[in-house]
């Protein structure tokens, strides 16, 4: 089951490569990549942000009240039921949020990355994924690039706060 969404989603990663979507070590304020992979009832979302979109600031919480600030955004971060919305005839149910202390990695120009995994009941009824609540929680984004793979196609679209609607109709 896990096997093919770990193939998609190495193949969206491969795309992104490939296509010069996305610089390894180069990020811009205010855009973020967002990686989609659907295979029969599993889909995996990831996202790949600069800090200073979900906080504000990339630099290491110093004071008190600043990781108190960064644990209240990274938890909205992992809300994913209040970032993205589903078709409700196809049952989509969060099953996990990963992620890491953005932090421990590298202390300044921060990057955060979130792995959502959903279990759809009745895939056939699922159009779309709509991100209007990740630009409403965080108005930080500006523009989202977002490139999925399906089984059944592949494809890309540039978001953004007035246009969230990921559509996945054949076209």
């Amino acid at each position: 089951m896990y096997k093919n969404l770990l193939i998609i989603s190495l193949s969206v990663a491969l795309s992104y490569a490939e296509s010069g979507y996305c610089e390894y070590g180069v990020h811009q304020h205010g855009v973020a990549e967002f990686s989609i992979a659907w295979s029969k009832q599993e889909i995996a979302l990831d996202l790949h942000t600069p800090a200073q979109n979900v906080l504000g600031f990339e630099h290491s919480p110093k004071t008190d009240k600043e990781k108190q600030y960064v644990a209240e955004r990274l938890a909205a971060l992992k809300n994913a039921e209040q970032l993205f919305s589903f078709d409700a005839k196809a049952g989509c149910a969060l099953r996990s949020v990963d992620s890491e202390s953005p932090f421990e990695v590298q202390p300044t120009h921060t990057e955060i990355e979130v792995s959502y995994h959903y279990h759809c009941q009745q895939p056939q009824y699922l159009k779309g994924i709509d991100t209007q609540g990740l630009f409403k929680q965080f108005p930080g984004f500006e523009i989202l690039n977002a490139q999925w793979i399906t089984d059944k196609q592949q494809s890309a679209k540039s978001l953004n706060k007035n246009d969230t609607y990921i559509d996945f109709s054949p076209r």
